[in-house]
Parts: C-alpha cells; sequence; structure tokens
C-alpha cells in the first residue's frame, strides 16, 4: 500500500493485533529488595542538573559545530496525518519498526522503508511497543488492567493477550530482545516491572524495586542488555526538581541494586538508554534551559567519566550505538534537526548532519545504528514521515 493510502487502525477494545481475549496470569508482587537507593554513587556535579555529593563527576561542554545539509534520498513511509510522528526506531527481523512513544502506535516496514504497512494505534490510556528480535512485544494500560501481546513482523498477533497486572500507573515502558520483553510501570512511590518468556507467557510474578524513587509520574527508557535489561527512569519531585536512576534486571527480578544517577536537581528527564560496547549511554533532556546531555555508564550503571553537554542542541530526540560510536539526533537552535555522532569518550567524531527546519512543538524522530551508518525515521515540515540513511565511514 501506499504511503498516501495508509489508514491507522484503531483497536478500541483489545490489545494489539487481534480481539484475543485477555488471559489472567496468577501470581503475586515480589518485593525486589533494592529499594535502598545509594546516595553518593554516580551523580552528576552539575549546579543546573543535581547536588554535588563527594565522588561526583562533570559535565562538559561539547561545542556546536557547522553541519553538512543532508543531500541523500529520502522515502516517503505515511503522507501528512497518517501516522503518529514516531519517535523511536528499531528492526524486527529483517525489517524495521518505527514507535510512538508521545501517541502510542507502532508501524512495520521493509528495512529500506518500502511496503510500509498500516499504522496500529491502540486505545489505551498509555500504549508502547518494542522490537523483541523477531517478534513485538506490546504492552497497554486499558483502564487499570496491563495488557501484553506479541506481534509477527508482520503486525499478526501471536497467541494470546497477557493480562499482566492492575495498577494506577503514572508511566509504562517496555524493553525487548532475545524474544523476552520487560513491562515497567510505576505505582505507590515504586517502580514495578513484569517479564515475557520468549513462549509469550509470563516469566515470574510482578517485582518491586526502587521505593521513593517516584512520586506520581516518570519517563524513562528500557534496553536489552546482553541476556537481561537496563531500565533508566526520571521523576518529578515538588519544586519542579527531578531525579534520575537506573536498575538492571531480568525478566524475573532485579540484577543488583538501583543506583540514583542525578541527585535532586531542575527538571530533566531520560529520553532514551542504549547499549554501547562498555556499558550504557543515556541521552538526558534538561528542561530550564534547554540543554542535551549525554550520560556515559559503566555495565553496571554507575557514571563512567565525565556526562557531555552538546552545545547547539536544544531538544534530545534520539541516541543509538554504532561499535563504539554514538549517534545523537537532536534539535538545532536554528530549528534543524542534527545527527551528531561522538566517540566512546563523549567526545565530538566527524561531521554531523542536518536536515530541515521543521516549526517547534512539530517535529520528532527516531534513530537506528547499523552496518553502514544511521537510519532515521523524522517528520518533515509538511507533516509526513520519512525514512532517512546517513551512511558514515
Amino acid at each position: 500500500m501506499r504511503a498516501g493510502g495508509i489508514v491507522a487502525v484503531v483497536l478500541m477494545g483489545a490489545l494489539a493485533c487481534s480481539s484475543a481475549p485477555p488471559t489472567e496470569v496468577s501470581g503475586t508482587a515480589q518485593d525486589a529488595g533494592a529499594d535502598a537507593l545509594p546516595t553518593e554513587a554516580g551523580r552528576i556535579d552539575d549546579a543546573s542538573m543535581s547536588t554535588k555529593p563527594s565522588g561526583a563527576v562533570v559535565i562538559v561542554d561539547e561545542p556546536d559545530a557547522a553541519c553538512t545539509a543532508h543531500a541523500g534520498a529520502e522515502r516517503m513511509l505515511y503522507a501528512a496525518a497518517a501516522a503518529p510522528a514516531f519517535d523511536r526506531l528499531g528492526r524486527v527481523g529483517a525489517r524495521r519498526i518505527a514507535t510512538s512513544t508521545h501517541a502510542g502506535g507502532f508501524a512495520l516496514f521493509d528495512a529500506d522503508g518500502a511496503n510500509a504497512g498500516p499504522v496500529v494505534v491502540l486505545a489505551g490510556s498509555a500504549n508502547v511497543a518494542a522490537s523483541e528480535g523477531t517478534s513485538i512485544g506490546v504492552a497497554e494500560l486499558a483502564g487499570t488492567e496491563i495488557r501484553y501481546a506479541r506481534c509477527d513482523p508482520n503486525g499478526a498477533q501471536q497467541g494470546t493477550t497477557l493480562a499482566l497486572d492492575t495498577a494506577m500507573t503514572g508511566g509504562m515502558l517496555i524493553g525487548g530482545g532475545g524474544g523476552e520483553s520487560l513491562v515497567v510501570w510505576s505505582g505507590g512511590g515504586r517502580m514495578h516491572a513484569r517479564g515475557v518468556s520468549g513462549s509469550g507467557a509470563a516469566a515470574g510474578a510482578t517485582f518491586d524495586f526502587a521505593e521513593g524513587s517516584v512520586v506520581t509520574s516518570f519517563t524513562g527508557s528500557v534496553v536489552r542488555a546482553d541476556a537481561s535489561f537496563a531500565i533508566a527512569w526520571s521523576a518529578p519531585s515538588e519544586g519542579g526538581l527531578s531525579r534520575t536512576f537506573f536498575m538492571r534486571a531480568t525478566t524475573m527480578g532485579p540484577v543488583g541494586q538501583a543506583f540514583e544517577l542525578t541527585g535532586l536537581g531542575p527538571e530533566h528527564e531520560v529520553v532514551q538508554l542504549t547499549k554501547t560496547s562498555t556499558g550504557f549511554a543515556a541521552l538526558v533532556q534538561q528542561r530550564s534551559p534547554s540543554r542535551v546531555v549525554v550520560v556515559l555508564l559503566d555495565s553496571v550503571g554507575l557514571v563512567d567519566g565525565p556526562a557531555h553537554r552538546l552545545l547547539g542542541s536544544t531538544y534530545a530526540f534520539a541516541i543509538s550505538a554504532r561499535g563504539d560510536e554514538l549517534g545523537i539526533l537532536a534539535r538545532r537552535t536554528g530549528g534543524e534537526a542534527q545527527l551528531r555522532r561522538l566517540g566512546p569518550d563523549g567526545r565530538a567524531r566527524g561531521a554531523s548532519t542536518c536536515f530541515e527546519v521543521v516549526p517547534d512543538g512539530s517535529f520528532s524522530a527516531g534513530l537506528d545504528a547499523d552496518g553502514t551508518g544511521y537510519a532515521v525515521v523524522r517528520r518533515t515540515s509538511l507533516g509526513a514521515e520519512v525514512l532517512t540513511r546517513v551512511d558514515t565511514p
């Protein structure tokens, strides 16, 4: 079907790919025993972002640089108003998946952008999707019920819909990989998660962690890390302040303890977490003033060296790792979207690439690194969704 002919599929009464009724999954919540958050480990030493405990690291400024206008080919995925603004891009088998963390919903298309299928938009108050490798995990909050379903690379549901838990939550995340998913949400002042195994069944009971890390709501990211998952989340507190945390977990429960990364400081949030060759990198958005910061973490989740503030960038979109290189997609002060490349030390590497200027508040973009460079899904100034490539040495 051509881009202009795409019709969004709105699923009103059921989750994801079909109308199969949810299957109740038994099991009681278990306490992770990881509620004590270290107060000194790995916070960022910057007055605009955190307090200054002993042993903290500093934020260094990476200077802005002129960028080269993108001149490569683009493929239209969806015409204006035919899709939500996608801000995540990944791979499902040989195909790609684009998702929207703000509006919900996902779309599937070939690696080069051909054969874009119908956009799946869920009816729940919160819904998220992620690649599990060769399948897609989808989670939805329907009333107070958290549901999960698995879809194939063409969007067809595999197996039955699971009712994972019942909760009043201020946010929900999903991460996938290795044929598994981990669904994460908040409630009662702490975080909760439940895993789904490769068979499509609940891997264990709901587990709780990081008591006191959330008040009402949170934002964050979950990424596959070897045979487990990594979770980074930010939660607002009173007086316009925020804190950011990190936790490793499997589908069965926590691995180690939760770390407080930034301390209590002016409003900021984790936009996306990515696995690197040596640990992780978190893309962080500071709100006032609007700044983009990259925080490097080791494999445990502690801050590893200085964080890097990208001067000239005002709004963070996406991050993706390619070997020892990081690709950062962010909005420039002039209104363009810019792809910046950083080395393993967080310093600028090579030239950056700029796309067209888009009016403030109407732009969104996702990024996925591969063997030859980066694929970018982005919204144009006319409101269409396109797939763009930036090939790098």
